[in-house]
């Protein structure tokens, strides 16, 4: 059972379901731990599990034949999946790494999916939870084409300045869309003002 004392500020986030529902859906997740370094998803696999994460973070990557080009930071606490993988049930075009020591839940979707198609307001907190999503990652697409690299720089240090400090430079260049050299020279460029 989801037993975290981030859940339910988290599930109210998108929409207050009735206490009831709430406990229903935690009964669905299993409570585990997972390790610096490991994979949760991995590339070209398929997943079948909704996620949440408790604490740390995690990195979204993609592998192409000579590096891993970072494109997506997840962080806790805040519910979690591949949703292309799952909904559409195809392989994972990215693996998602943990970026420190973390505890962790996770669901069957099918479960997931039976409770939330179970009655209208599930519906509603399910679709709430789909807009906030597809909001956030059009925001991101607007920021890469819109934005200058130092403006996403700066964005990201404005949302996870603590987080941000911890993360490889190779990490923050790929997410922001540059190389690590334009980073460096990024961040000397804001150091000196």
């Amino acid at each position: 059972m989801l037993d975290s004392p981030f859940f339910r500020p988290v599930m109210d986030y998108y929409y207050v379901l009735p206490e009831e529902e709430k406990q229903e859906f935690a009964k669905l997740f299993q409570e585990g731990f997972i390790r610096k370094k490991e994979l949760l998803i991995k590339q070209g696999e398929y997943t079948d599990q909704l996620f949440f994460l408790e604490s740390g973070h995690l990195r979204g990557f993609k592998n192409t034949e000579n590096q891993e080009i970072t494109v997506s930071f997840v962080f806790a606490p805040v519910f979690f999946t591949d949703l292309v993988s799952l909904s559409q049930k195809t392989p994972a075009e990215l693996s998602f790494q943990m970026l420190e020591d973390s505890k962790i839940y996770s669901a069957s979707f099918k479960d997931v999916d039976s409770f939330m198609s179970s009655k209208p307001e599930n519906s509603r907190y399910y679709i709430r939870f789909l807009e906030n999503l597809n909001a956030f990652y059009l925001k991101r697409v607007i920021s890469m084409v819109c934005d200058t690299p130092e403006e996403r720089y700066l964005k990201l240090m404005k949302d996870r300045p603590k987080v941000i400090e911890k993360l490889p430079l190779q990490y923050i260049a790929h997410y922001l869309g540059v190389t690590p050299e334009t980073l460096s020279r990024i961040r000397r460029r804001l150091k000196d003002c």
